[in-house]
C-alpha cells in the first residue's frame, strides 16, 4: 500500500509533468478528458461477452477498454466498491451524451491527501485511493496506441487500473490486482478533510494529535499493544504512516514527521530521474536508481544502518538511550511552537539552551490542564546526558559515516529495530511487567532472512519489488541498442513497437534471471564487456580474481594454413567444417 511519501511522490510527478505540458503550449483545452479507459477483472471480462452492446468490444477480447455509460465496473474493497464511470452522469446513454459529458472534464489541479489523490475536473471531483499495488504513469499517444491498447492485460503483466486520456498524453494508474477506488463527486467539499498538512496547518494537525491523546485517556485503553502499530492504525492523524514509514519515525524520534516526511519525497535526484528518462516523462527507472532511493532510508530494510559506533547518550554501560536531539534539531529550533518543553520539561529544557515558544500549541495546553508539564520524563536522568543538545557538524559527519546492525521482527507487520526485542533498559525487560504484554507476539527474523528482504537484496537478486516510489507495477523498461548506441523504450512486456530481436533477447534474459533468482548462492558473474572500465560487480578484495574470456583458436585459420592436420579438440561441430577437415586430412598424408 503506498505509504505517504510514496503518494506525495506520485503527486509531485503529475504536477511536475502537468507544468512540463503547459509550459510548451497554452490552451485552455489542454487538459480536456477525450476518454476514460480501463481494464477489465474476469469477471467483467465474461459478462461483457454476455452482453450484446460489449460482446465485440475490447473488453471482451481481454483488451483495455476506453469506456463508455454502458460501464458496469467497480472497484475497492469487497464491501464498499464504487464505479469506475462516472455515476452522476446518466448510464446507458448514447455515444452523443457520453462525449458531451467527457468533455465538461477538464483537469484543473491535483491535490494529495495522505493515501490518495484528488483530482479536480471542474465540474467533477475525483478521489483515487491506492489501496494496494497501485501506481502512476504517463504515456505518450503512440506508445499507448500503438503499445498499451494492442497487447491484452495478461501478456503485459499489468493491468490498467483507470486511465485519462487527454489530446496530447495519457494518465493512467497501472496496477497489479485491480484493488484500488475512485470515488467520483460534484463537489469537492462532499470528500470532506481527508488529510491535515504539517507544514501548511501546523496548529490543526497537533489539534488533531492531542485530540487523539485525550480520546485514548477518556476510553482508559489497554496500553498493552505496540506503539507503532497504534501508530499506524489511526490513519485519521497519522495520515500515510504505514509498515516502513513508521519504523522510519521512530528511530528518528519524528523528525520526519514534523519538517520533512512528505515534502522531501522528491529533491534533486528525484527531479533529474524525469529529465533523464528519454520520453521526458515516463518512469523507467533503472536498477542504479531505484537503489538510489535507499540513501532516504535510515533503518529499514538495510544490513546496517547510520548510526554511532557506540551510543551517543548513556546513562550507564549497560543501558542504552535511543533518543538522539541531533535528529530533531529542525523543529527544536523553531521559534514558533517547539516541543522541547514537552519532551525534556520546561526546566531543563531552558538549562539547555532551548527556547519557549512564543505561543502555546494545542498539545501544550492539554498537558498543562493534566498537571503534565513538570512531570517526570523517561529520558537519561544524568544531568549532563543531553548537553550539548547538539552535536557539532564534525560529529554528526562521523555519525553519518558509521554504521550499526539492525534486526527484524515480526509482529503484526515487520518492525525494523536498531536495539534487540528487548533491551535491559525497556519496561518489557522487568519480570514484574511481562504479564501486561501478554497480548503481544514478536518473533526475530534470523540474520539471513534478514539479509534476503533487505532493499538492494531485493532490487539486485529478485523481480520482487521492493519499497518507494520506483518499486511499482508499469514502470517502462529501457532496452538498450547493440553496441550500446541508443536504446528503446518498452512500456510493457509483449511491447509490439520493440523489433523482435529485441523482445526475444529481453525474453531470454528475464527467464535467465528468473531460473538465477530461484537458485540460491551468489549470482553468476556479470560479463566482462558489461562491466565497462569500472568493473563493477566485481570483488576486488582478497580472493578475488580477473574474470577472463577464454579464448579459442579458430578452426578456419588452421584450415587455410595448410600445415598439420586439426586436433580433434579444435574441430568445429557443424557440417561444413568436418568435409573442410577430412580435406585436409587426405592432401597432407606421405
Amino acid at each position: 500500500m503506498p505509504e505517504g511519501l510514496e503518494t506525495e511522490a506520485h503527486h509531485q510527478y503529475i504536477k511536475n509533468i502537468k507544468k512540463l505540458f503547459e509550459a510548451t503550449k497554452e490552451d485552455p483545452e489542454l487538459w480536456k478528458v477525450l476518454g476514460l479507459w480501463a481494464d477489465g477483472a474476469k469477471s467483467d471480462v465474461q459478462a461483457a461477452k454476455e452482453k450484446a452492446e460489449l460482446k465485440n468490444s475490447s473488453l471482451a477480447q481481454g483488451y483495455v477498454w476506453k469506456m463508455n455509460s454502458h460501464c458496469t465496473m467497480a472497484r475497492g474493497n469487497n464491501n464498499a466498491q464504487a464505479p469506475l464511470w462516472p455515476p452522476v452522469w446518466e448510464s446507458k446513454a448514447s455515444a452523443e451524451t457520453d462525449e458531451a459529458n467527457l468533455s465538461t472534464l477538464i483537469l484543473k489541479d491535483v491535490e494529495s491527501s495522505g493515501r490518495s489523490l484528488i483530482f479536480d475536473f471542474s465540474g467533477l471531483h475525483l478521489m483515487f485511493q491506492f489501496l494496494t499495488h497501485t501506481s502512476v504513469q504517463f504515456y505518450s499517444l503512440e506508445n499507448w496506441y500503438k503499445s498499451i491498447v494492442k497487447v491484452p492485460c495478461d501478456e503485459r503483466k499489468f493491468k490498467i487500473g483507470l486511465a485519462m486520456e487527454f489530446g496530447h498524453t495519457v494518465l493512467a494508474f497501472p496496477t497489479i490486482d485491480l484493488v484500488f477506488q475512485p470515488t467520483w463527486v460534484r463537489s469537492r467539499v462532499e470528500l470532506g478533510t481527508l488529510h491535515v498538512d504539517i507544514l501548511k496547518d501546523r496548529q490543526t494537525f497537533l489539534q488533531n494529535v492531542t485530540n487523539w491523546i485525550a480520546d485514548r485517556y477518556k476510553q482508559r485503553t489497554n496500553r498493552d499493544r505496540l506503539a507503532c502499530e497504534i501508530m499506524r492504525e489511526t490513519g485519521e492523524v497519522w495520515t500515510g504512516v504505514g509498515v516502513y514509514t513508521v519504523c522510519e519515525l521512530f528511530y528518528i524520534a519524528a523528525k520526519r514527521i514534523c519538517r520533512d516526511l512528505v515534502k522531501g519525497a522528491l529533491k534533486s535526484d528525484d527531479t533529474a530521474l524525469f529529465k533523464s528518462q528519454p520520453l521526458k516523462y515516463i518512469y523507467a527507472p533503472s536498477t542504479a536508481q531505484r537503489l538510489k532511493y535507499n540513501k532516504w532510508l535510515h533503518n529499514i530494510l538495510d544490513a546496517c544502518t547510520h548510526s554511532g559506533a557506540d551510543w551517543i547518550r548513556r546513562e550507564e554501560p549497560k543501558l542504552v538511550d535511543t533518543f538522539e536531539p541531533t535528529y530533531l534539531i529542525e523543529p527544536l529550533r523553531l521559534l514558533q511552537e517547539n516541543l522541547g518543553h514537552l519532551i525534556f520539561g520546561k526546566e531543563r529544557w531552558l538549562h539547555l539552551g532551548g527556547s519557549m515558544s512564543l505561543q502555546d500549541d494545542p498539545l501544550t495546553l492539554y498537558f498543562r490542564k493534566r498537571g503534565l508539564l513538570d512531570g517526570p520524563t523517561f529520558l537519561c536522568a544524568r544531568a549532563d546526558a543531553y548537553s550539548p543538545l547538539f552535536l557539532e557538524k564534525s560529529e554528526t559527519e562521523g555519525l553519518a559515516q558509521s554504521k550499526r546492525l539492525t534486526y527484524l521482527y515480526k509482529a503484526k507487520k515487520q518492525i525494523w529495530s536498531i536495539t534487540k526485542c528487548f533491551p535491559p533498559s525497556s519496561t518489557h525487560g522487568l519480570p514484574m511487567k511481562l504479564s501486561r504484554w501478554s497480548s503481544v507476539e514478536i518473533t526475530p527474523f534470523s540474520m539471513e532472512e534478514k539479509k534476503k528482504m533487505t532493499f538492494r537484496y531485493v532490487v539486485e537478486k529478485t523481480q520482487k519489488v521492493a519499497i518507494g516510489p520506483l518499486e511499482y507495477c508499469g514502470h517502462a523498461d529501457i532496452v538498450k541498442k547493440q553496441g550500446g548506441k541508443g536504446q528503446f523504450i518498452a512500456v510493457c512486456r509483449a511491447d509490439p513497437s520493440l523489433p523482435d530481436f529485441y523482445t526475444a533477447r529481453e525474453k531470454r534474459s528475464r527467464e535467465r534471471r528468473e531460473k538465477k533468482y530461484e537458485k540460491e548462492g551468489k549470482p553468476r558473474p556479470l560479463a566482462t564487456s558489461r562491466l565497462g572500465n569500472s568493473g563493477s560487480g566485481i570483488d576486488s578484495g582478497a580472493g578475488s580474481c580477473l574474470i577472463v574470456k577464454k579464448r579459442r583458436i579458430s578452426a578456419d585459420k588452421v584450415v587455410a594454413s595448410g600445415v598439420e592436420p586439426i586436433p580433434e579438440g579444435l574441430r568445429k561441430r557443424s557440417q561444413q567444417h568436418r568435409l573442410m577437415s577430412q580435406e585436409v586430412g587426405k592432401d597432407t598424408q606421405p
